[in-house]
């Protein structure tokens, strides 16, 4: 097994309802508070990422239950500790618009994405460039269906 397929193995999404926190739905700013408190207060377990927080709203179930035609399902991705007035970021300004959230195909989730987010080699900023013109603004990987050849 290579080093990615063990750990794409050891990956698991542990999913949790906002809902039994008395969160609100759809709320991604709530979703992100709360969790960046628990990492505050050293309440996530180790082998979770904290920098990522995956969720599903109902734009992503459907993208499931009921897919596009030539589009997979998706997943959000929400950059836990986002900060839109961060200098850092606004003098980089190599992801314009970048809003701290995006839509990933799941497809690409685990060998694409987890893999350079395990290997700190790109961030949720680096793939907008690459989602921001989709439609969907879809993160599809480095080669995107609707790119022109």
């Amino acid at each position: 097994m290579s080093d990615m397929d063990d750990i794409k193995a050891r990956s698991v999404v542990e999913w949790r309802d906002p809902r039994t926190v008395g969160l609100p739905e759809n709320d991604v700013d709530a979703v992100r508070k709360h969790f960046t408190s628990l990492e505050k207060f050293d309440l996530i377990p180790e082998h979770v990422n904290e920098r990522v927080i995956l969720a599903a709203d109902k734009a992503v179930i459907d993208s499931y239950l009921k897919p596009t035609p030539g589009q997979g399902g998706f997943v959000l991705a929400i950059e836990a500790w986002f900060d839109p007035d961060d200098e850092w970021r606004k003098q980089r300004n190599e992801s314009p618009g970048y809003p701290g959230i995006m839509k990933i195909l799941g497809s690409v989730l685990w060998d694409d994405v987890s893999a350079s987010m395990l290997l700190q080699a790109r961030r949720l900023d680096d793939l907008w460039v690459l989602a921001m013109d989709h439609p969907l603004k879809l993160y599809e990987g480095y080669m995107p269906r609707h790119a022109p050849v």
